[in-house]
């Protein structure tokens, strides 16, 4: 979800939202507990919280801490935070890259282990026992 956050932020405030209509609104859109989230500083930011304060329960999750650091600049510097949440939104995506393949690297491993189990028996039946069955009478 960070990602398309990132990304749906970046567009409302290229449009000219404030932050903190553009954040209730990405908030609402996206829902679940970022959503909340956002919604929730972005209303606390609306009725003049310090942007510190308004943004600091959005800061406590270490992934989006980033993108509260960049909407804290923007309210209290005025700077853009365009260029940092296209960071953020980039980074985000590759991290939940990087995690999916390492979980496909490591169901290689932890499957041959069973196909080991299933294949053993099949090739002892039908490569190892027919060899030692047919071999048996020249062995006496």
């Amino acid at each position: 979800m960070l990602p398309l956050a990132a990304d749906l932020m970046t567009a409302a405030l290229s449009a000219g939202c404030p932050p903190a209509v553009a954040a209730e609104t990405v908030g609402a859109a996206i829902g679940g507990p970022l959503g909340r989230a956002l919604v929730d500083a972005a209303a606390a930011a609306s009725v003049g919280v310090e942007p510190d304060r308004a943004w600091s329960g959005l800061a406590a999750e270490p992934t989006v801490r980033p993108l509260a650091r960049a909407l804290t600049a923007a309210m209290i510097r005025g700077t853009s935070p365009s260029p940092v949440l296209e960071r953020v939104s980039a980074d985000a995506r590759d991290a939940a890259r990087w995690a999916g393949e390492a979980r496909a690297r490591s169901l290689g491993a932890r499957a041959a282990a069973p196909l080991g189990l299933c294949f053993l028996p099949a090739f002892v039946l039908v490569g190892v026992v027919p060899i030692i069955a047919t071999s048996g009478p020249l062995l006496l």
